[in-house]
């Protein structure tokens, strides 16, 4: 039975037969658990599969040939800057890649609204979300440095304006140690732009590291996080998917947060993220 909003019901009877039998109910949450790995480095692949994920991303529109059996791909355009002939490529390329059935979900520019990132206008984002569009994938938003501010506004504001299509929102999310703060945030986007929202970025991380400051989280802070959050954004029905964002060992603001050690294996952080169930 489907539950409008939570998920799907299911009813378990034992036999009459059997007298230490008994009724039980449960529901299955939707698989969201993700990976968020470049496919530029060797042996991306096998740390995609290292995590057990429902579906991976890597800020790429390119589908690899030697993508993970299983394990569906997002692909991504990260920035726009014009209709070039690469541009039109791509589309034509994701185009057929729908048909094919091999993509089935489209994410938007990868922070417009950094200077050190896409850096997109939201005059030159509304221009190519009808490229975008064009694919017939299911489509997601630009994933802002901030999913509220003036950029995101000004950008969701102009497509419902002009009936665009914006499927779900898509959200970074580098706060402290609070998990039910991050979900707070994710509420409030979801009732903001009136959409499901995909969390393609999150870990807690302390931009304020120093090498004289190192930072103040520690792996079991940061564990004790991720323990607590991937349950409540298993079971928030707005949330449709996430993906841990995996820094460097050595990175100063998210070197605890880290997924794989230097030589690729695991870390216990990593292992905790594996193990947990889709």
């Amino acid at each position: 039975t489907q539950v409008p909003g939570v998920g799907i019901e299911q009813r378990t009877c034992a036999p009459l037969s059997d007298p230490a039998g008994a009724s039980q109910r449960f529901t299955l949450w939707p698989a969201k658990k993700g990976a968020a790995l470049t496919t530029k480095n060797p042996g991306w692949e096998a740390k995609v599969s290292s995590l057990e994920p429902s579906w991976h991303y890597s800020w790429s529109a390119v589908l690899q040939p030697t993508r993970p059996q299983g394990v569906p791909f997002a692909p991504m355009i990260w920035g726009y800057y014009g209709p070039t002939p690469t541009f039109q490529e791509t589309i034509a390329t994701l185009t057929q890649q729908r048909a094919q059935g091999f993509v089935t979900e489209l994410l938007g520019l990868n922070e417009p609204d950094g200077v050190d990132q896409a850096n997109v206008s939201v005059a030159r984002a509304l221009e190519a979300w009808p490229a975008f569009e064009s694919t017939g994938l299911r489509l997601g938003s630009p994933a802002p440095v901030n999913p509220t501010n003036a950029w995101m506004r000004e950008f969701m504001t102009a497509v419902d304006a002009q009936g665009l299509r914006v499927d779900f929102v898509t959200v970074h999310w580098y706060g402290g140690l609070n998990a039910d703060s991050l979900l707070n945030v994710l509420q409030s986007v979801h009732t903001l732009y009136g959409r499901p929202v995909w969390l393609t970025e999150f870990a807690p991380a302390d931009w304020a590291a120093t090498p004289e400051r190192p930072n103040r989280y520690t792996p079991a802070d940061i564990e004790a996080f991720m323990r607590r959050a991937l349950p409540l954004l298993d079971a928030a029905p707005f949330v449709e998917r996430y993906s841990w964002f995996s820094f460097a060992p050595s990175s100063l603001p998210g070197g605890p947060a880290a997924l794989f050690d230097d030589d690729g294996n695991l870390t216990p952080l990593g292992q905790v993220y594996q193990r947990h169930p889709l």
